[in-house]
């Protein structure tokens, strides 16, 4: 999990690319030291869908082998499959224990300096701090179905709480929406998935209490910079900047050159990158790319709904870490690039062989 805390650790701590190798380093370690037989045991080719799309991603490059502007946005792109490709076969359930527990802790650490004196940003990095509060928010929440005992389901609402005080600090909408809405999705879905009426009934009050509470909240505490935002997408979504400024013109890129313009030339394409991670797939490796992406995404999802629908049944906190990769696919769909997402691919392929691993399903050539 320490590859979700890295840009938040730049931002806080120390800003610098060479943090990017220490998730190498730790896989690493744990291949010379604790695994030295998990390559050879197990089976490689469940992965193939994220082979394929590493393969057209980096047969893209010679499309325009000069977007690429340096070798250190290489070594990006890189670290990206090697991450994507060795954290799902390396991490065992107790390592996702370990990384939710401290993850959280590092979480909770940026939402109190948040709340309490603010942590200094430019309007370009709110994200980067409202990304890991937005977490602590989740693992919070998924913590509650997992606690056995009433004061630590009253210690998980107080950091859901803080979350959702400190998001109120920043400036950004998704931390809050996404957030807000996986936990609406989880409620509703066990509404449904639940047979006893007690059950449908205590999970039917829980979604109206925590509407009212957020309608409250809205009217009393909510900045009205954040309302207005809020408003600018219920009321009129071409209003939104990100519509004209950055996806219609991604959108035209494409329909202008479908079969892609080579990996990393979002910049001399459009001028910037898309902000969405389908039309930056879909702008650098085209068509062929987007189809893999999808397919990606598709598995992705069904190995998320899976674990949604049996979460209690594993030890292991299942629930916090498809929340926490679902709220990476959301945010990768609304900001940041492709070369920046390490912790959304990496959670998405970890998501994907767990899900085949507990399913004992595996892919036979």
């Amino acid at each position: 999990m320490l590859i979700i805390a890295i840009p938040s650790i730049k931002m806080v701590i120390v800003s610098t690319d060479l943090l990017n190798f220490i998730p190498l380093l730790l896989i690493l370690f744990m291949i010379i030291l604790n695994y030295p037989d998990t390559i050879a045991k197990k089976k490689l080719i469940n992965l193939m869908p994220f082979y394929i799309f590493f393969f057209i991603l980096f047969f893209s490059i010679l499309i325009n082998p000069s977007a690429l502007k340096n070798i250190s946005y290489l070594i990006k792109y890189i670290l990206l499959a090697i991450y994507t490709i060795l954290f799902p076969i390396l991490i065992k359930d107790k390592s996702i224990s370990i990384g939710l527990n401290l993850l959280m802790i590092w979480c909770a650490i940026i939402s109190i300096c948040q709340f309490v004196r603010g942590i200094p940003l430019n309007v370009f990095h709110y994200l980067h701090v409202g990304l890991p509060i937005g977490v602590l928010i989740l693992i919070g929440f998924s913590n509650i179905f997992y606690s056995k005992s009433k004061i630590k389901i009253l210690v998980n609402i107080f950091w859901i709480i803080l979350g959702y005080m400190s998001l109120f600090t920043l400036f950004g909408r998704s931390p809050i929406i996404f957030s807000f809405l996986l936990i609406i999705f989880v409620l509703i879905l066990k509404s449904f998935l639940e047979n006893s009426f007690k059950a449908k009934l205590f999970y039917s009050l829980s979604i109206a209490i925590i509407a009212v509470i957020a309608i409250w909240t809205i009217n009393n505490y909510i900045p009205q910079y954040l309302i207005d935002r809020f408003l600018r997408i219920s009321s009129n979504i071409a209003e939104e900047p990100r519509m004209n400024a950055v996806y219609i013109p991604a959108i035209r890129a494409i329909v202008s050159n479908p079969l892609g313009y080579g990996l990393g030339s979002s910049w001399e394409a459009i001028g910037f990158y898309p902000h969405n991670i389908f039309l930056e797939v879909t702008l650098e490796t085209g068509i062929i790319g987007l189809m893999s992406f999808m397919t990606i995404t598709i598995i992705f999802l069904v190995s998320c709904f899976y674990f949604l629908k049996r979460f209690n049944r594993f030890k292991t906190n299942y629930l916090a870490l498809v929340l926490i990769a679902l709220y990476h696919f959301l945010f990768w769909n609304v900001s940041h690039d492709l070369s920046s997402a390490y912790g959304l691919l990496s959670l998405m392929s970890i998501v994907y062989f767990k899900y085949l691993e507990k399913k004992k399903i595996e892919i036979i050539i």
